[in-house]
């Protein structure tokens, strides 16, 4: 055993370092990785990544991206009551207050450099008795910035974000009409666009898979 081991230990000398480094390369001892397990690695890794590429972003939060806020400006104002005064005529005959219906639209518009027009309407229509009363409509407007958002984020943004910003701004826009066209100030409640959001996507996965 001795005199086998000498030989190998000369043959090494003679042979140098070149040869030492393929014999450990081809040692079959030595324990590699099975082809399926890396395939299997490689595609946890990639599907892990693809998923943290599609969830929205908060773009407080999101690296490698830019999100600004620009100018916020009312585009359109509109209120319109023709027939308030039988309106009123016969209220003073009821003791019912009106009936609001709320409607809300929301639009947005690319445009140059990865900015954004994102357009918020809201439009009130109240009824007495089934009669028209009133109608008023406001649609607030802002230009936004966003850039390096994956096509997922960038859906978050504009309809989520963006309408969350502008909707204090709006709903402040239809008090005052309301209260400046002689009637009592229109009081809209909270409206979280994340949860509407999230809403909307699952109805439209349910309608996909049906």
């Amino acid at each position: 055993m001795e005199e086998k081991k000498s030989s190998k230990s000369l043959m090494k000398r003679i042979l140098g370092q070149k040869n030492d480094t393929a014999s450990k390369k081809t040692d079959p001892k030595e324990p590699t990785e099975e082809p399926e397990a890396q395939a299997s690695q490689q595609d946890t890794q990639m599907k892990t990544q693809e998923a943290k590429q599609n969830e929205p972003t908060d773009p407080k939060t999101a690296t490698n991206t830019i999100f600004n806020v620009g100018r916020f400006f009312v585009k359109k104002m509109d209120f319109d009551a023709t027939d308030a005064l039988t309106v009123f005529n016969s209220k003073t005959k009821s003791s019912k207050e009106p009936e609001v219906k709320i409607e809300m639209n929301l639009k947005n518009t690319p445009m140059e450099n990865d900015a954004f027009e994102v357009d918020l309407s809201i439009k009130a229509t109240a009824t007495l008795e089934g009669k028209p009363f009133y109608m008023g409509s406001v649609e607030q407007a802002g230009f936004f910035t966003a850039k390096n958002f994956n096509p997922q984020q960038l859906d978050f943004l504009l309809k989520s974000y963006c309408p969350n910003l502008l909707f204090p701004y709006a709903r402040e826009n239809m008090a005052n009409v309301m209260q400046r066209s002689g009637f009592k100030p229109l009081e809209l409640p909270p409206i979280d666009f994340g949860a509407l959001y999230q809403k909307s996507l699952e109805e439209n996965k349910n309608r996909d898979t049906h």
